[in-house]
Parts: C-alpha cells; sequence; structure tokens
C-alpha cells in the first residue's frame, strides 16, 4: 500500500517530503534514507 506494490512508475512518482514526514505510515516503518533510496531506485529503474 505504502508502495504502490512496488510498480516503479507509480514509486517514482511519490512526493518524498509527504512519504518521509513524521507520522506517514512509511515514516514509521522505514528510516529516512531507506525511503528516499527506494524512491531513487524506481526513478533510476525508468531511465
Amino acid at each position: 500500500e505504502v508502495f504502490a506494490d512496488f510498480d516503479p512508475s507509480v514509486v517514482a512518482k511519490l512526493n518524498e517530503k509527504k512519504v518521509i514526514a513524521p507520522g506517514s505510515t512509511a515514516s514509521s516503518l522505514l528510516s529516512e534514507l531507506k525511503l528516499r533510496s527506494i524512491i531513487e531506485n524506481a526513478r533510476q529503474i525508468l531511465k
């Protein structure tokens, strides 16, 4: 749910600020560095 079933085209479009915001589901599960890496990896896959 947090990462749209790991669909790179959807994950690449996620707003980092919203994903890493305190209280968000993703930020409670993973560190900020890991969240940023997941989004960046999705962007690289789409290149």
